[in-house]
């Protein structure tokens, strides 16, 4: 297994985190109306949609821990591996499409909230199942090495705009997938 450039794929996963979740380089809550951004919603719903697809994400962990005795693990099925990505990538890029008027907004971003949510929440899983697979000595190698490169995709993304940047952090987690045995 080693410690080749492909076992880094991690920091693709890390870093679309950042960009897409935490840091607002992709704020997804304007394609719903304007007044997101206010206060007039209330607290309630401003949590709900906020945080939409990081619930996507834990139910679809928690579905998985749940039905492991049954199905097996997500790390057996090699498609999850190219599916789980692809998934996070569109829902990535769903984001931003184009709509014909504000009526699309709430079903294209709940669509999108899922779909990130659903691909990441698997794609967690698969690298934990990598990371317990691997010596230790390569784990401490591997987890700070990948969130220094996670920090430089992030800050690259940064200084992108439009749909350069919108493909740039949505490849992420394809290249995480591929790096995945």
């Amino acid at each position: 297994m080693g410690l080749s450039p492909s076992r880094f794929g991690w920091s693709f996963l890390l870093a679309w985190v950042f960009c897409v979740f935490y840091l607002g380089t992709i704020d997804c809550r304007f394609l719903i109306e304007p007044a997101l951004h206010s206060k007039s919603l209330p607290f309630l719903t401003q949590l709900i949609v906020s945080g939409l697809p990081v619930f996507a994400s834990i139910a679809t962990i928690g579905y998985a821990i749940a039905t492991e005795p049954r199905m097996g693990e997500i790390a057996d099925r090699p498609r999850m591996r190219v599916v789980s990505p692809l998934i996070a990538s569109i829902g990535t890029i769903a984001y931003f499409l184009p709509l014909p008027d504000s009526t699309w907004a709430l079903p294209v971003f709940i669509a999108a909230s899922m779909a990130t949510g659903i691909g990441s929440g698997f794609m967690w899983l698969l690298w934990g199942s990598f990371y317990s697979r691997i010596p230790q000595d390569h784990t401490e190698v591997l987890a700070p090495a990948s969130a220094a490169i996670a920090a430089l995709l992030t800050l690259a993304s940064s200084a992108m705009s439009g749909w350069v940047g919108i493909a740039f952090v949505a490849s992420f987690p394809i290249i995480s997938g591929m790096s995945l045995e």
